[in-house]
């Protein structure tokens, strides 16, 4: 038998084999095995990083932009400007909830690198009240070009304002017409104990949390409007010592439910969301909520509670169903539910992740 008429014969029995094996019934078992791909837990909110914003025609500054990426082996935030007119360029963040530093905090400490003509340009740190006063001003001189430097700005904790710490601004100084681009990576806050909180580690912009429905942060006997909800304080962790932070309280706007929102972002693939929370009412209703400007509003089911309260346990909420249309663009929203129901309390947010 020549090599091609085996090949064919062998071929021919092959196929015979196979087909009886498909339709001989219950008399052949077999099985087919399924790749299974394992998802991931992917992190979108972990409250490490603030949002901080420049100033653009002001006049007494130069146009300030920002921008984070990676430079000089660092992930971390460029300062820098399109021109080199006024002496000094402006950055802050956004205003936060408050945040006691007065006999609390000792030194703010941040990593910074600088590209300038010389060793002369300045760095001025302007802590703010809840009124929006500077309740400081602090300089760091003469900072050395070309290498990270670890700048440190030491506090007046004497300072009552410094009770109630609402934003920070940061002036590079003494630019002159030169010009200058600076570098910021590792903000920390240094306590007087010698413990140290990382408060901004500039990997990347914070989506800016707001309040709605119930939701705010307080100061006195008033209601404080504050930009973004992520703040320090009530921090246990050294290391991401950020979490969103909202109390509530049912008299405030008449809504039933309190209220943090991001802005819209793209959710397409994922089907699970997790967060660490820390609430102070064990009856609390918390669920996520979701919000497509076209196609409304979802939320997880059922709604959890903490098992202890003002303690840190992790929540987890299979997703809604919906389009990969809805969730091409949504608000990711943290809610209290049932606010006349539980008429007060606070609540920490830290770690939200997404399965995919």
């Amino acid at each position: 038998m020549s090599r091609c008429k085996f090949i064919i014969l062998f071929f021919l029995l092959f196929t015979f084999y196979t087909l009886h094996l498909l339709y001989a019934g219950d008399s052949v078992s077999y099985s087919v095995k399924t790749r299974i791909i394992k998802g991931e837990w992917e992190m979108i909110e972990n409250c490490e990083s603030r949002r901080w914003w420049g100033s653009v025609g002001w006049g007494w500054t130069r146009d300030t932009f920002l921008r984070w990426g990676n430079y000089f082996g660092r992930n971390c935030l460029q300062v820098y400007s399109s021109h080199t007119i006024a002496n000094c360029m402006y950055l802050g963040t956004k205003t936060f909830p408050l945040e006691n530093w007065q006999n609390n905090v000792e030194l703010v400490r941040m990593d910074v690198y600088v590209q300038f003509p010389d060793n002369t340009a300045a760095l001025k740190l302007e802590p703010k009240d809840k009124d929006g006063n500077t309740i400081e001003s602090i300089y760091y001189n003469d900072l050395p070009t070309g290498s990270w430097i670890d700048c440190e700005w030491n506090i007046d904790q004497s300072s009552t304002p410094y009770q109630n710490v609402k934003q920070l601004t940061f002036l590079p100084d003494n630019l002159g017409s030169n010009w200058a681009t600076f570098y910021f990576d590792n903000l920390r806050l240094v306590m007087t104990d010698g413990t140290t909180y990382y408060w901004d580690v500039f990997e990347s912009s914070s989506a800016l949390w707001s309040y709605a429905g119930d939701g705010y942060a307080y100061y006195d006997s008033g209601y404080q409007t504050t930009e973004s909800a992520i703040t320090w304080s009530g921090s246990t962790s050294t290391v991401n010592s950020g979490r969103i932070y909202m109390q509530w309280a049912s008299a405030k706007d008449g809504a039933t439910e309190a209220k943090v929102e991001s802005e819209e972002r793209d959710l397409r693939g994922c089907v699970k969301i997790k967060a660490e929370i820390k609430c102070s009412r064990t009856t609390a209703q918390i669920t996520i909520g979701f919000y497509n400007s076209s196609l409304g509003w979802k939320e997880c089911s059922p709604t959890k509670t903490v098992s202890q309260a003002n303690t840190w346990q992790t929540l987890e909420w299979d997703l809604p169903s919906a389009s990969d249309t809805y969730w091409s663009s949504v608000k990711v929203i943290p809610v209290i539910k049932y606010t006349d129901d539980v008429t007060s309390g606070e609540i920490y947010i830290d770690d939200i992740q997404f399965y995919k």
